[in-house]
């Protein structure tokens, strides 16, 4: 009698290990699925005079008026873009300098 039920409780502990793992696997399987593409590259605006100025939409440039146009930037490029204005955030740079529309210091995010 209790080798039956030493028996029956591995069996039953084995059973509950196995399923679990199964379970496990297949909600790793559908967070896989539903998980977005890592995005390489993104589509910004720029101005061709002022290639600072960068826009996540088109519009105008705010320093000369003229339209902004679409350019490709990847991701490591867009790491790179550190440095921005307090006033005008939609100027960026990888590098420190001034805001081409109010003159003061670009900061680092």
């Amino acid at each position: 009698m209790k080798k039956l039920m030493l028996v029956s409780l591995s069996v039953a502990i084995l059973s509950f290990g196995v399923v679990n793992q199964v379970q496990s696997a297949v909600v790793k399987q559908q967070h896989k699925k539903e998980m977005p593409a890592k995005k390489e590259s993104m589509v910004m605006y720029t101005c061709t005079m002022h290639p600072v100025i960068l826009s996540e939409k088109p519009g105008k440039c705010p320093v000369c008026k003229m339209d902004l146009v679409k350019k490709e930037m990847t991701t490591k490029a867009m790491a790179k873009l550190v440095y921005t204005c307090s006033m005008h955030p939609i100027v960026k740079s990888s590098k420190p300098g001034k805001c081409p529309i109010c003159k003061m210091d670009l900061v680092k995010k």
